[in-house]
């Protein structure tokens, strides 16, 4: 039988086709589907071309809008870049110290409404995409533009937990941190530092997790002046002064 040069290329082009196949690890089916799904993609780009969609309500508009921020902002947060986030979701007002929804992100969310709640220690807490947040911490973040470091607090200067302007907002270690709060709830006397033992009134302070005392004094005045004086030259800014 004579080949003729139509026989050649179509020899040729299954050659080819059986090298792709190998190559490609995929069966003769796989290829065919893929060129199936393939043709499909082509018509379906053909028929919505110069498609015009009908406008869309002001009010739907809307909605759609705020379903996209808060989808944008929750996959900004999955990647990493939560910082970013916040800030699509909040506002804050540095000379109040409150943070204000921006958007409605759930029924309890409004625009405008006053974000987060205060825990048992009285520190207001704010939860931002499943995640719990200490509205303080935030605060420092939305105004310095980082997080403390690791083991820094941030402090309130008034000792309110609550009050989260930034004025009123430092870093602390936390035995400075400790300088600054209030007597302990098991203290009988009245004063921080100041403890009775048999007749006698006891002054101690404790700088850098270390007890150091201050003496037995005769009268309750005598010891909380002794506290008084080593706390003012001892926690330096953090002295608050009498509790």
């Amino acid at each position: 039988m004579n080949e003729t040069l139509q026989d050649v290329i179509n020899e040729t082009e299954k050659d080819e086709y059986a090298r792709r196949v190998m190559e490609l690890g995929k069966t003769h089916q796989q290829m065919i589907d893929e060129i199936k799904a393939n043709e499909q993609e082509r018509h379906w780009a053909e028929t919505m071309r110069g498609y015009q969609p009908l406008p869309m309500p002001p009010e739907v508009q809307q909605i759609l809008k705020e379903k996209l921020d808060a989808a944008k902002a929750k996959e900004r947060q999955e990647g990493g870049a939560d910082d970013v986030s916040y800030k699509d979701l909040l506002d804050y007002d540095p000379n109040t110290g409150v943070f204000t929804w921006k958007i409605k992100t759930s029924s309890k969310a409004m625009p405008g409404t006053v974000a987060g709640w205060l825990d048992k220690d009285g520190y207001r807490c704010v939860t931002i995409l499943g995640k719990k947040l200490k509205a303080h911490r935030l605060a420092w973040w939305w105004v310095h533009g980082e997080w403390p470091p690791k083991h820094i607090l941030i402090d309130h200067k008034n000792r309110n937990p609550a009050d989260n302007r930034i004025d009123n907002l430092r870093l602390a270690t936390p035995a400075q941190s400790a300088m600054n709060r209030t007597k302990q709830s098991n203290n009988k006397s009245g004063y921080k530092g100041v403890f009775k033992v048999k007749q006698y009134w006891h002054a101690r302070i404790t700088v850098n997790k270390v007890d150091i005392p201050l003496g037995y004094h005769k009268s309750l005045q005598d010891a909380v002046a002794a506290y008084e004086k080593a706390a003012e030259v001892l926690h330096g800014e953090f002295y608050y002064g009498k509790d």
